[in-house]
């Protein structure tokens, strides 16, 4: 965990011409339950490559400390441009009925959810029976 922590250290969220090495943390983090490495996948939510910010949703979803993940990832569904990542986060949220969407940003993840997903009026996030 600390060797990961550490590398993670020197990488940024800003484009990186070759990304092996973040995207190797990122898989490597999935592996690893940890609070402080869980506060340190948060910002490459905001990475420059959709597949760092794939990699990172998915190692933040393997991590165990709901109250570092949950709001920054509820934040990603509305910032998100990628379509498989959207998909990602909803399926993240579906699984977790226990993670609700606060009244005053339901409008904005309602309309950033795909449209097989939606929020439940208890404001949680649920797949529809198509």
């Amino acid at each position: 965990i600390d060797v990961v922590r550490e590398l993670l250290e020197t990488c940024s969220d800003a484009y990186q011409q070759n990304p092996e090495k973040k995207q190797e943390l990122m898989i490597q983090s999935t592996e690893l339950r940890d609070r402080e490495l869980a506060r340190d996948l948060v910002p490459f939510l905001s990475d420059q490559n959709e597949t760092i910010r794939f990699l990172a949703v998915d190692a933040l979803e393997h991590q165990d400390y709901d109250d570092i993940v949950e709001e920054p990832l509820r934040d990603r569904l509305v910032e998100e441009s990628s379509l498989r990542i959207v998909k990602k986060l909803a399926e993240i949220f579906a699984e977790h009925q226990d993670w609700t969407i606060p009244d005053d940003e339901q409008a904005d993840i309602e309309q950033a959810l795909p449209d097989d997903y939606g929020i439940h009026k208890e404001g949680h996030i649920y797949q529809k029976r198509i």
